[in-house]
């Protein structure tokens, strides 16, 4: 130890004290009803507690102890419990699963009912990873129940990353990790919230480890063997307290995004820092010095992860095309004009053609070639069989990782393929470049699922892979004309025609699709958020291949004007208002993010009814976005009977960060009391020319 160093004690690591005790829940907690601080709460997470730390032969325990207030059956859903381990090859193991209800009785005694052994289900996920699932018993408003198991990992690489902030609030939440110096971990914060206590103690422990080492025998190489020494060692603790619920909210990608969480990524192995180790080896024991004992990267490049992939058979021996392939694609595009004309052909034949099963990911389970003939596969048998076809067509084509936006975002600073769970086919033809899907038999290739506009993907190639940019390649855009005449019992008769285009377009689509009949789909799809009318007739052009879709239909609307003595009260927006704000939250510490931008445009030309003059309409209107984020315009003008309204909604800007939430929330505030607006008719009297104000 250098001089000046700080006088630590070797000692064998002892678990601390724990926030809280099994079995001894408060008589407060035990009667609690409600949450003051919210009380939109279902559950609360009393304590959260979770320890990692490593035995003396290497092995990771991690433990944990969970305590959580069920408030209303809302909340029941916390007493479903799944604790994922890895299983091939017993890389992890669950042992010690406890858990147990707590209530009041008739008496006021609490009441305990533990959960049995045969209620703890082992299940396979996928053949490598397995869970164990159990519900807690005696589920009532009021319970309090608790568990705690113990997770069992033979590498270091499994330290758990820790989620302080839920769904519903936490009093206490609070994460120890006890790391020796031989393992260098990358960790990574996210989230708004900060820990209010983090704490360090260094110490020095004796601990035995497998390391590769020197062969002793002087031949070059290396040799897995059992080594020891004293190692210093860094007892890390994290707590948060009171943390408030972070929920789903419009606009959001993922909750899992925002949350306050702390990732863990074992980077290297290295020896430590004392001069000499004690290796173990064949019967032999003998010091080493350590600094002839090597380091073991762990975390690897993202360039090694594509040459990874495209050296797998569910990967990149996926696309090259076989003879049947070839001929296939050579028939689909025999005859075509242009690169972006066999890319348009072969994109339409496989959305069109092969079934997609739901299931998406990275790796393909079957051949592509075999999915073609089946006509139903999952996503990266879609995706690698286009990139396959489009390279069979003489075209440049590429798979692209993503995470798609219920996944959550990818955190560039880990090489790790779990991050992503679908793929993209990026392609070049005639200058131009395209990222493609082809899932859905009613999107077209100028358009991606919202779903995959998270961000960033991971081209992969072999000249070269690197990280691009995914964005919308098109607004949601819709246009409504309405020519409608009231009368003056209050029905409204109107004509609609109605162009969508971009996402907006493709939402009608899919929604035509599942559509019983056209009429349903016109009071779904254009006359949302409106009145309930009657469709009399309706033309609807859905194609997909079209870069519109196209609307036009005859409806009635009985008293649709709300009648006062001589007054009829109309709302000049008949269909498509907003309702209400979608941004309910005061405060929002995470971003707005839209996908993609939205412009919407509405106009009605409305005939008052015979005998009735227009007496008031609303004031003209318009606000704006700061940064020209976008903007919200309504003009009313009325003139020999008939009142005219233009409104326009365009929102340009697709992410908007917390700084800016109240300016976007006051634009919705202000959308929704424009649309309550009324025009104003006074029935006319005898000798009343009429005139408004």
């Amino acid at each position: 130890m250098s001089a000046g160093a700080p006088a630590l004690v070797a000692r064998a690591p002892e678990p601390p004290d724990p926030p809280m005790v099994w079995g001894e829940v408060s008589d407060e907690h035990l009667r609690m009803t409600h949450y003051a601080p919210d009380s939109s709460a279902a559950a609360v997470i009393l304590g959260d507690y979770g320890y990692a730390y490593f035995e003396d032969d290497g092995d990771l325990i991690f433990e944990r102890h969970t305590r959580i207030k069920i408030l209303t059956e809302g909340g029941y859903g916390w007493g479903d419990v799944t604790i994922p381990y890895y299983a091939e090859d017993k890389t992890q193991r669950v042992r010690d699963v406890d858990a147990q209800t707590y209530h009041l009785g008739p008496d006021g005694r609490t009441v305990t009912t533990a959960l049995g052994r045969r209620d703890v289900f082992d299940e396979d996920v996928d053949g490598q990873w397995k869970q164990l699932r159990f519900t807690l018993p005696a589920l009532q408003p009021g319970a309090v129940i608790e568990y705690r198991y113990r997770i069992i990992s033979a590498h270091a690489r499994y330290l758990p990353s820790w989620t302080f902030q839920w769904g519903e609030p936490v009093l206490w939440s609070e994460y120890r990790a006890d790391i020796p110096e031989i393992y260098r971990f990358v960790s990574h914060y996210q989230g708004a919230l900060q820990p209010g206590i983090v704490e360090e103690e260094p110490r020095y422990r004796q601990m035995h480890w497998a390391m590769r080492v020197p062969d002793p025998s002087g031949a070059r190489r290396m040799e897995m063997a059992r080594v020891s020494s004293e190692l210093r060692e860094t007892a890390h603790r994290w707590v948060m307290q009171a943390a408030p619920a972070l929920r789903e909210e419009p606009f959001m990608t993922t909750p899992e995004d925002y949350r306050a969480r702390l990732h863990f990524q074992l980077a290297e192995i290295r020896p430590p820092a004392a001069p000499t180790v004690h290796v173990e080896f064949k019967g032999e024991r003998f010091d080493l010095p350590a600094g002839n004992m090597p380091s073991t990267p762990v975390m690897t490049s993202w360039e090694q992860l594509a040459d990874e992939l495209l050296a797998s058979s569910r990967f990149g021996g996926q696309l090259d095309a076989k003879r049947a392939l070839r001929r296939e694609v050579e028939a689909l595009v025999a005859g075509a004009g242009s690169d972006q004309e066999r890319l348009v052909r072969l994109y339409d034949h496989l959305r069109t053609t092969v079934v997609w099963s739901g299931r998406r990911g990275v790796l393909a389970t079957t051949d592509v070639d075999d999915a073609l003939a089946a006509k139903e596969a999952d996503g990266p048998e879609i995706a690698l069989l286009l990139a396959s076809m489009l390279r069979a067509a003489g075209l440049e084509a590429h798979p692209v990782l993503i995470s798609t936006r219920s996944h959550g975002k990818v955190h560039t600073l880990y090489p790790l393929l779990r991050q992503f769970n679908s793929l993209l086919v990026y392609a070049e033809a005639g200058g131009e470049a395209y990222l493609l899907d082809a899932t859905d038999p009613q999107r077209p290739h100028t358009l991606l699922p919202a779903e995959a506009l998270n961000g960033v993907g991971w081209l992969v190639r072999a000249e070269g892979s690197e990280w691009i940019a995914i964005t919308a390649p098109a607004a949601a855009k819709q246009q409504v004309f309405v020519e409608a005449t009231l009368d003056a019992a209050g029905t409204l008769t109107a004509t609609v025609q109605a162009a969508d285009h971009g996402y907006s377009a493709l939402e009608g689509r899919q929604v035509f699709a599942e559509a019983a009949t056209p009429e349903h789909f016109v009071r779904e799809h254009v006359l949302a958020g409106g009145p309930e009318a009657q469709v009399d007739q309706c033309a609807v052009d859905a194609e997909a291949a079209a870069d519109v879709l196209r609307t036009e239909a005859t409806i009635t609307v009985p008293g649709y004007a709300l009648a006062a003595g001589d007054f009829l009260y109309v709302a000049p927006v008949v269909f498509g208002r907003t309702g209400a704000n979608p941004l309910r939250l005061p405060e929002r510490t995470f971003p707005v993010d839209l996908a993609y931008p939205q412009n919407r445009r509405y106009t009605l030309r409305m005939a008052v009814p015979e005998g009735y003059a227009v007496d008031a309409v609303p004031e003209n209107v318009r606000v704006t976005l700061p940064g020209g984020g976008g903007y919200f315009q309504r003009l009313v003008q009325a003139e020999g009977g008939v009142v005219v309204v233009q409104s326009a909604v365009a929102i340009e800007q697709t992410v908007f960060e917390p700084a800016a939430y109240p300016y976007l929330r006051a634009f919705f505030d202000r959308i929704v009391a424009a649309e309550a607006d009324q025009v104003v008719l006074r029935r006319l009297g005898e000798g009343d020319t009429g005139g408004h104000r």
